[in-house]
């Protein structure tokens, strides 16, 4: 994923240089892939772990990583919104969720936002990040995406379908059978039930957290906007991303799980950065639909195992300003404490959890390496892996051969060796029809086989080790290992005879 080398300084306020950061993120949190000067600026280009996308995927969670494994400051400029009292957000729109898929959707409405070419600044930091510019307003959506990693999406608000023109409707459902979008990259897409959409009271506008429609972009007409901020099911818009073969940098933060509290956040900031790039008024309120809230783990966290986990003492004063670097809440409980993460950090969940991150703010490298006290005992002899193994080597040492055969046989190679398949271990779902029975009589499969190998060989020399089965219809079956030990060859004077008895003869005395 890549970042902005001047925005995440910005924001965390270290004194590293590109490189630096590079080789300091790699040894402490995330391997930087690689590094790109473009123009005054260098794209960092970090592989983040799967489980840190809720946190980290954007500059502004980044850039808290590199302050607390730094000991900075966060240097975050809050923008202000300006809301008109008069039109309150949820007197034109309204949101509805149908289903489980979607556990949060946040929604504000503007209007009188002229659309037009971004400033420089705002197309620099998209470009250095791999985006293209479109207006200032897409622009905004995707610069807050980079800044916080949630996605973003905007309607234009005049061109959704209602029966009510002065009330809007935005639904969150599964795409019914036959429906079609018409995508913001002039594809038109088929859709399935399989498929979570936004729509309106007609037809879907967007595919959920994947791809915004046509019919309902942002255009230099537009005058009146619905900001989206929304949280998706990581499974569902997974599927979704996979069969229809579209992966977006939307979809990617969305299939690896998003905090839901971090719409509203988002959407806010992007209403405040569009009041700033393009003017407009924003109206009170936000349309929001949070059926179950998240609510923020309380781990205990005992500083005398955390340190027998990582190995060394630890001085009882860090672990405090430990949790405050981290942005945690920690109430003190004796020696120990209450720690509650906040609920974007999606891969805290145990105590052990939490005691990585002491370790990695402590840094490994203060943890002077010592061998383990252990005590080791020598394991108990296994006398019947002992001598399977001896028997092993000893065959192979005469030139046999280990051979591990089906333990299973049909009705006519029973009746071929004598044997009366009622004796035989009969399964009730066989795999083919040649498999009906366990194999009463382990040498039988080493015969058959010896017989196929020599119409190809002058002579065979194997040797097995496996169980054959008894029981039958007595319903008490016998499993029983045995040693099988072939010599086959065309025999006119009784060499290969003798030359079997000197095998068993070396096995024995072996």
């Amino acid at each position: 994923m890549k970042f902005s080398y001047h925005w995440l300084k910005e924001l965390a306020g270290f004194t590293d240089t590109p490189q630096e950061l590079a080789e300091f993120l790699t040894l402490r949190v995330f391997e930087v892939e690689g590094i790109e000067k473009k123009g005054r600026d260098w794209t960092l280009d970090i592989k983040l772990l799967p489980n840190r996308m809720a946190d980290a995927s954007g500059h502004l969670g980044m850039a808290r990583e590199i302050a607390a494994l730094k000991g900075t400051s966060i240097k975050y400029k809050v923008l202000g919104i300006k809301e008109d009292g008069k039109k309150k957000a949820k007197d034109f729109l309204r949101v509805t969720i149908e289903n489980e898929d979607c556990p949060r959707y946040s929604a504000r409405v503007m209007d009188g936002a002229t659309v037009k070419p971004s400033p420089q600044w705002l197309r620099e930091r998209l470009e250095i990040c791999g985006l293209q510019s479109v207006n200032n307003v897409v622009d905004a959506a995707n610069y807050v995406m980079l800044e916080t990693g949630q996605p973003l999406h905007i309607f234009d608000m005049q061109k959704l379908k209602s029966k009510n023109e002065k009330v809007k409707s935005i639904v969150v459902r599964r795409a019914r059978r036959g429906e079609k979008l018409a995508g913001l990259d002039d594809k038109t897409y088929e859709l399935s039930p399989d498929i979570l959409v936004i729509a309106d009271e007609k037809n879907p506008i967007a595919i959920a957290g994947i791809k915004g429609g046509k019919e309902s972009g942002v255009s230099n007409t537009t005058t009146t906007i619905v900001l989206e901020s929304a949280n998706f099911d990581p499974r569902v818009i997974r599927r979704a991303s996979q069969a229809m073969g579209i992966r977006t940098d939307a979809s990617l933060r969305f299939e690896h799980g998003l905090d839901p509290h971090e719409t509203t956040e988002a959407l806010d900031r992007l209403a405040a950065l569009i009041q700033q790039v393009a003017g407009g008024a924003v109206y009170a309120g936000i349309a929001d639909q949070y059926p179950q809230k998240v609510k923020q783990a309380a781990i205990l966290f005992r500083h005398a195992y955390a340190e027998r986990l990582i190995g060394t003492k630890i001085p009882a004063g860090f672990y405090r300003s430990a949790f405050a670097r981290l942005g945690w809440s920690a109430k003190p409980k004796g020696k120990d404490f209450i720690v509650r993460p906040p609920t974007v950090r999606r891969d805290i969940t145990i105590e052990e959890d939490v005691i990585e991150e002491i370790a990695r703010l402590f840094d490994y490298h203060n943890v002077p390496p010592q061998m383990p006290a252990a005590t080791l005992i020598a394991p108990e002899r296994n006398d019947e892996r002992f001598w399977e193994e001896k028997t092993r080597d000893i065959l192979t040492g005469l030139g046999y051969s280990e051979s591990e055969l089906y333990e299973f046989c049909s009705a006519e190679e029973l009746t071929l060796f004598g044997i009366d398949p009622s004796v035989a271990v009969e399964l009730k779902n066989p795999a083919a029809a040649d498999m009906q029975y366990l194999v009463p009589s382990l040498a039988m499969r080493f015969i058959t086989s010896a017989a196929q190998n020599l119409r190809q060989r002058d002579a065979v020399k194997i040797f097995g080790i496996q169980k054959d089965f008894t029981g039958g219809k007595s319903g008490d079956i016998t499993e029983t290992k045995k040693l099988v030990i072939i010599h086959a060859a065309p025999d006119t004077d009784g060499a290969t005879f003798y030359t079997l008895k000197g095998t068993v003869t070396a096995l024995m005395e072996g």
